[in-house]
């Protein structure tokens, strides 16, 4: 026989060498193995032998179908697969794994023959789980946007795929609804193992040590767990910080038009100060635009941070506590509210005799009004 025309080509190239060195067990052990490989890659099972048919074929709900399972005939070939497959591995398998068998070259044609028969079955047997089909219901339009939604994807995802499945949909991530795209990747990366997590934190950190766009960076921020992000690369992570306190800088909010005048991509840190390197850096940046003298940099503060420097520090620096204390008892409404609803502890305390005494003045406009029309308005809210 010649067996090369009678298999196809991927099962000929395993089993080549031992066939055509005339050693048919290794050849028979080599065809059983590639199909135990090709069981596993279509179900992400990590079994083997008897268990593996069992849980690749067996049961109510089989991880891989040869029909659809409709009628009583179709339920019996399922079953009927799911035996041979078990037989293959009880009568074939193990006693040559555990004993010395010499076979012939018929032996080996034989039995080669007919698990390249059982291959071409599960080759065209319909898994639960496609990537392909599957990736286009993340980035659907209709996705729901809750937490339980997003664990009734994630569960028919195999294990073994979970680290592939999240840094696809990672770096695809500007094609789709970063606020959508949230609620799956923060569930799915809490299936994680810690050493999975690790892994998919490298591919961000790697990404972010060169993005070269405020884009990338915003909707990786978007979609990543804040809490990860002392996990990621410290290179990484100081340059992201750094490009966005430079943002800060920058920033500025034309209260009447409700627009944001420059630092927009800076307002993009605010959920992550908790867990900044930069904290000190930050802080200051913040402070300084409300010790300016120009209102549209203040209220860019007011809008955007009105928590921020707590997050950054556990108590106001003594530049803060200047700089809130002198607009209090010039009678600034801004700062008191700002106070008033988001300053606690010792930020409160700080400010406790200026808000017990502060009487409103009605704020001049600045002598110096910022020119140019509203710019990147692309800010989290």
């Amino acid at each position: 026989m010649n067996l090369e025309a009678k298999i196809s080509s991927q099962l000929w190239r395993e089993i080549k060498s031992d066939y055509e060195g005339r050693n048919y067990t290794g050849a028979i052990l080599g065809s059983i193995y590639f199909l135990s490989d090709l069981i596993r890659q279509k179900t992400g099972l990590q079994a083997d032998g008897v268990s593996l048919a069992g849980q690749a074929f067996g049961g109510k709900n089989p991880k891989l179908k040869v029909n659809k399972l409709q009628t009583e005939s179709e339920l019996n070939v399922q079953l009927g697969v799911e035996q041979l497959l078990r037989g293959v591995y009880q009568a074939f398998r193990n006693p040559r794994s555990h004993e010395k068998i010499i076979d012939s070259q018929a032996d080996a044609d034989s039995i080669i023959v007919f698990v390249d028969y059982l291959l071409k079955i599960i080759d065209q047997s319909k898994a639960p789980f496609s990537k392909v089909a599957f990736l286009p219901r993340v980035f659907d339009s209709d996705f729901v946007a809750s937490e339980r939604y997003a664990a009734l994807l994630i569960e028919e995802i195999p294990a073994k795929q979970r680290v592939e499945i999240y840094v696809e949909v990672f770096q695809r991530r500007e094609t789709g609804d970063c606020e959508k795209l949230k609620w799956f990747l923060h569930s799915l990366f809490a299936k994680l193992s810690p050493e999975e997590q690790s892994e998919v934190l490298e591919v961000v950190s790697e990404e972010l040590k060169i993005a070269d766009s405020d884009s990338k960076i915003r909707t990786a921020v978007q979609v990543i767990t804040p809490e990860c992000w002392p996990n990621l690369s410290e290179v990484a992570r100081l340059r992201i910080e750094n490009k966005f306190i430079t943002s800060i800088k920058e920033g500025k909010y034309l209260t009447k038009s409700g627009k944001c005048d420059g630092g927009a991509f800076g307002t993009w840190c605010n959920r992550l100060l908790p867990f900044f390197s930069m904290k000190a850096e930050t802080a200051t940046a913040l402070t300084r635009k409300l010790a300016s003298e120009h209102i549209p940099e203040q209220d860019y503060v007011f809008q955007y941070f009105p928590s921020g420097l707590q997050e950054l520090a556990p108590a106001p620096s003594k530049f803060l506590v200047h700089t809130i204390r002198g607009a209090l008892e010039r009678g600034d409404s801004r700062f008191y509210n700002v106070v008033l609803t988001f300053f606690s502890g010792a930020y409160e305390t700080a400010f406790e005799k200026e808000m017990k005494e502060f009487k409103e003045q009605l704020q001049a406009e600045p002598t110096a009004q910022i020119q140019g029309p509203p710019s990147d308005d692309d800010v989290p809210f």
